[in-house]
Order: structure tokens, then sequence, then C-alpha cells
């Protein structure tokens, strides 16, 4: 049954991911900012998106040229930090071209969420994450470090 879930988890987090899907209204990088350093380079968004996953967790698409970043935020909890692992469903996925690194409780990967700011419609904080790699990515890790995001849908 584990395995079964993970993999349904992995599916969706890249399926999300590749479609850009949005289901609260259009892409517009106006809509916020989300921005980290991805082993060591700065990473900014160009485009941002966002969607709803049960139970209760607010997913952001940050997407430039080159690279997707995927967060998913359960908001039932409020402001606090809240890592991978925990029970909360706090996740994250990096997806360069056909390959992908999570951090999942399912998955590997290590990391956290800290939510700052949740209003309706607005939601802003920080993140880390070590996200391992998946189906045999290289490299086998990826460090996604002073993670910012502040975003409105």
């Amino acid at each position: 049954m584990r395995n079964l879930c993970s993999t349904l988890a992995i599916a969706a987090l890249v399926t999300l991911c590749a479609c850009d899907r949005d289901t609260t209204g259009p892409a517009n990088p106006s809509h916020g900012s989300m921005s980290a350093i991805i082993d060591g380079a700065a990473w900014t968004a160009v485009s941002i998106s966002t969607d709803s996953a049960v139970p209760s967790s607010i997913i952001v698409h940050g997407s430039n040229a080159a690279q997707t970043l995927v967060i998913a935020i359960p908001v039932d909890q409020g402001p606090g930090t809240q890592t991978v692992g925990s029970t909360t469903p706090v996740y994250a996925g990096l997806v360069i071209g056909s390959r992908a690194w999570l951090a999942s409780r399912t998955q590997g990967g290590r990391g956290s969420i800290t939510l700052t700011t949740l209003a309706p419609g607005h939601i802003a904080g920080t993140f880390m994450f070590t996200l391992a790699s998946h189906e045999g990515a290289s490299p086998a890790e990826r460090q996604v470090s002073s993670g910012q995001f502040d975003v409105r849908y």
C-alpha cells in the first residue's frame, strides 16, 4: 500500500509540475513572487501559479525557463514551521526537463516550510529543502535554500 501511495504522490507532483496547471486563475507573475538558491545559484520564478489539494493544502508552482519548483503548503494548522516527514503533507519537487527531485514523507529528502502570512487569498513564507533524486536523476540530491514566496490567489 505504501508503494502505491508513493507512486500516486509522485505522479501527482510530476503531473502538476509538467502541466503548469492552475485551477484558481491564470499563471501571472504579478500574483506574487517566489525565489530560492538552488545548488548555490540564485533562482527566481518568472511564472507563478497556485492550485489546491486535499487536505487543506495550497500548491505553489514557480517556473523559469529551465526549472520548475513546486511546494505544497498545508494551511489548516495556520502560521508556523512544518517539516517534511511530519504528519502534515509537506512536500516539494524540482523538475528540470525530464528529471525530478523530491522531498516528501514517502519519497525521502528533508526540509521545511515556515508559513508567515495566511489570509484569504494570500499566503507567504520561507522554505528550505534537500531534494532526493527520483528514478535515478543525477545528482542524487539538490539543495534548495533561502526560499521565499509571497503569493496572492
